[in-house]
């Protein structure tokens, strides 16, 4: 799932994931909700992500903006989990939980219709 949203915006790109791709993972495995927001997700891709600078094409200019690794997406589910199963006895559990119900059987989804468009 990380690569396949790193890749998203950017082909070849499968180190680090920008905000457009965290927050079209999140809608595309409806995680967002009312007691999860794009605010509260936008917040927890801030405080995860790191400055990443980059030459221009023209390789005149810096070029600064904010991705996430894997382990700062991990990190990030976490904390979303946390958010959208807090009644879990351990942040663990919670994260368990939201890969089994939230993330997982979308990713199952993207791969039959992956298979599917290609035969």
């Amino acid at each position: 799932m990380f690569m396949f949203y790193t890749s998203w915006a950017e082909a070849m790109n499968f180190e680090t994931l920008g905000s457009a791709g965290f927050m079209k993972l999140l809608r595309d495995c409806q995680i967002l909700d009312s007691k999860f927001t794009v605010v509260d997700a936008d917040l927890i891709f801030v405080e995860n992500a790191r400055m990443n600078l980059t030459q221009s094409d023209d390789n005149l200019n810096i070029l600064a903006d904010k991705r996430m690794t894997y382990v700062d997406f991990m990190i990030a589910l976490q904390q979303i989990a946390q958010r959208k199963y807090t009644t879990q006895p351990s942040a663990d559990l919670a994260l368990s939980l939201l890969l089994s119900r939230d993330i997982l059987p979308f990713a199952s989804k993207q791969v039959s219709s992956c298979c599917l468009e290609d035969s």
